[in-house]
């Protein structure tokens, strides 16, 4: 359509979930990749999408949702087949990543838990109990970064996430993965190559490196780097 500025791949690969935008309206939409047939999941409204993914088994799409009257954002599912749209979790900034076993999802949260801080958030599948894993305080930031989005990591033992870190100008700002236990909370350097800027990361299913959007201090633009973890 042109108009395409979202998407995502489930879990099986037989599916793509996609956000369309037109004239300040956006609508969600899933096409089976064998046929090429689509289906509306949302009709057209005046909000904006983010952070498109699908439930690890492939039923549900689940995405992030800011509105007028709902401008801190919330989670929300919506069934593969169609169906009312389910509100999971407010107070989001990133994409969400579920845990292997689906039973649990990470997102970071901005201004958490002071106005000077961000959040490496867990929370249950369904959107209840969430709670903060690690917290940044500036300079140091996981939220807001554009394209957020944590990953978890196959066996379920850490989270990584883009970290970013405010320098006096623009061009000595500085980004880099951080590497969060699941068990502890504690905190280890992934992978620190002197990028300018780290968005959304994701573990490969080996669980041996991830794919990651940054930009490096030469470059214009973000490419997708290959990490080992």
């Amino acid at each position: 359509s042109g108009n395409v500025i979202a998407a995502a791949i489930s879990p099986d690969a037989r599916y793509i979930a996609y956000v369309e935008s037109d004239q300040g309206l956006q609508s969600l939409w899933l096409r089976q990749l064998a046929s090429g047939q689509t289906l509306r999941l949302i009709l057209e409204r005046p909000v904006a999408y983010w952070g498109l993914t699908f439930s690890p088994d492939g039923n549900n799409v689940v995405f992030g949702l800011r509105s007028p009257g709902d401008p801190d954002g919330a989670f929300f599912s919506i069934s593969t087949l169609g169906g009312a749209q389910r509100r999971l979790l407010s107070g989001i900034d990133s994409a969400p990543a579920f845990s292997s076993d689906a039973q649990r999802m990470a997102f970071v949260r901005t201004r958490f838990p002071s106005a000077e801080e961000s959040a490496l958030m867990v929370a249950a599948a369904d959107g209840s109990d969430p709670k903060a894993l690690a917290v940044y305080r500036l300079p140091e930031f996981v939220a807001p970064i554009f394209f957020a989005g944590p990953t978890w990591s196959p066996d379920g033992s850490r989270i990584v996430t883009a970290v970013g870190r405010l320098g006096s100008a623009i061009a000595d700002a500085r980004a880099r993965l951080d590497s969060v236990a699941l068990a502890d909370g504690s905190v280890s350097v992934l992978s620190d190559p002197g990028w300018l800027q780290a968005a959304q990361a994701q573990f490969l299913p080996d669980g041996r490196s991830l794919l990651v959007i940054a930009r490096a201090s030469q470059q214009l633009n973000s490419q997708i780097w290959h990490v080992r973890s």
